[in-house]
């Protein structure tokens, strides 16, 4: 019995043709044999002499096996261009995506044992934690032995951090790093001094935060080097450009940067050492790809306090003071402005008290402001430090309407949630100066008074260090 090479069918020994088929089986055959390895596509290296090759050539006697040997070969490259894709596509996730996904929705935050002051007394004082959105997963990213690290930022794709280190009592350094604290490296075109902070006693008046801002697309950053000079340079360290301003922040679109131009020859501090509110300054609206400048003078009683754009930029908030000499006590303020120097308008004002710094929501309909309750005078005209100064956090709409005092809070820029309606917040027990404790919460801002969430609770433990201090939560961009 003899098989028909075309189809597989059985046919008699003697016969010429196909029963099934109805092929040559003589032709056929000749055919088939004469086809070569190139012809029915084997590799090369499949054709070594020796044993190997004996059963090739059995199987492409028949042509049944070689249909198969052909689906097997196709299999095979399929499989490995499978593999090729899969092992590029867990490069290109661990390498780029998993960062990201790393810190979805996570709270980065800095430590301390020490007050917020710390670290000029204390190289390694503060170090940066972070935790997931419902305070699981307290973990600390940085490392004492390599320094103490404050104001960090995330940027915009929340791949990386930038923060300050500090080397001594007098300077600190901008270093970046990825997500998760690893990778660092340091900017040495940034060196910020510590001392053009510090009060009279050589002690910084509270944590350093949000001085570090990211460009939106992450080319760029905004670093200060003193209290009131900042500069602006690329990413990774390089064409640093000065900026003689303060409070820098970026517009959304990523081209043009706001801040005040400070009035000169006027103090930081009195002579009580007690900070005083600077007047007198203008609005800066810087070019980035030409440093072409715009400045205006628009807002009554304008001050150097906060500054930030509205998410869609077409306004920018500012922070206003006065002293009402009846009432012997400073007037605070928010005023609203286009980037042009029109349409400002006055959003709230707090007798007693100055806005010291804010944040637009996320749809740029409500301002959150902490506002710093001044210290009142005595009759003499001297400061009463036994008057209240816990600061409080306040919400307005942008058009003035239902403002909300949401209770204490810390110094630090209001930080809203993703979705808008509520707020991370630090509040401070001082009751007992020798167990002082911080929790950190989530207030609803729609809400004053409510129950907030209790995201971190007081004297939290993390690697050995007791959190008695913490400060400058962020939310992660993604």
């Amino acid at each position: 019995m003899r098989f028909c090479p075309m189809c597989g069918a059985p046919a008699a020994a003697g016969s010429t043709i196909c029963p099934v088929c109805k092929s040559d089986l003589l032709s056929t055959e000749q055919h088939e044999h004469d086809l070569t390895a190139e012809e029915v596509g084997v590799p090369q290296a499949l054709l070594a002499p020796g044993a190997g090759l004996e059963w090739w050539e059995r199987m492409m006697a028949h042509a049944g096996r070689r249909r198969q040997a052909r689906v097997a070969l196709t299999v095979l490259a399929v499989a490995l261009l499978l593999a090729v894709n899969v092992l590029a596509w867990q490069s290109f996730v661990h390498g780029t995506w998993g960062a990201r996904l790393s810190t979805f929705h996570q709270i980065l935050f800095v430590g301390s044992e020490d007050d917020p002051g710390a670290y000029t007394r204390s190289n390694t004082a503060t170090q940066l934690y972070a935790m997931r959105a419902d305070g699981s997963g307290l973990h600390r990213l940085t490392n004492p032995a390599t320094g103490g690290y404050f104001s960090p930022a995330w940027s915009p794709d929340g791949t990386h951090l930038a923060a300050f280190r500090t080397h001594n009592s007098s300077i600190a350094t901008l270093v970046i790093m990825r997500a998760d604290g690893t990778d660092l490296r340091e900017v040495p075109s940034v060196i910020l001094s510590l001392t053009s902070f510090q009060l009279g006693n050589g002690v910084v008046d509270g944590p350093l935060t949000k001085l570090i801002a990211w460009s939106p697309d992450g080319s760029q950053l905004i670093a200060p080097t003193s209290q009131d000079t900042y500069v602006l340079l690329d990413a990774d360290g390089t064409h640093p450009h000065p900026i003689d301003g303060d409070r820098p922040t970026w517009a959304p679109d990523g081209r043009h940067i706001a801040y005040y131009a400070l009035p000169r020859g006027g103090p930081i501090f009195n002579a009580d050492f007690f900070p005083v509110q600077l007047t007198g300054g203008s609005l800066v609206i810087l070019d980035t790809r030409t440093f072409q400048r715009q400045e205006f003078t628009a807002i009554p009683d304008l001050s150097v306090g906060a500054l930030a754009w509205s998410p869609d930029g077409r306004y920018l908030a500012a922070t206003t003071w006065r002293m009402d000499t009846q009432q012997n006590q400073p007037v605070g303020g928010v005023a609203i402005v286009r980037p042009d120097g029109s349409d400002v308008h006055a959003v709230i004002q707090w007798a007693g008290g100055e806005a010291d710094q804010l944040s637009w929501s996320p749809d740029g309909r409500q301002l959150a402001v902490m506002v710093e309750q001044s210290l009142p005078l005595d009759q003499y005209g001297d400061i009463d430090f036994t008057g209240p100064a816990d600061p409080q956090l306040w919400v307005v709409n942008s058009d003035s309407s239902n403002p909300r005092n949401l209770g204490k809070c810390d110094t630090d820029q209001p930080t809203w949630a993703p979705d808008g309606q509520h707020l991370l917040v630090v509040r401070y027990n001082f009751a007992n100066s020798a167990n002082s404790l911080s929790q950190m919460l989530l207030v609803d801002a729609s809400a004053p008074g409510a129950d907030a969430q209790v995201l971190m609770a007081a004297n939290q433990r993390v690697s050995g260090t007791e959190l008695r201090y913490v400060f400058a939560p962020s939310w992660s961009p993604v």
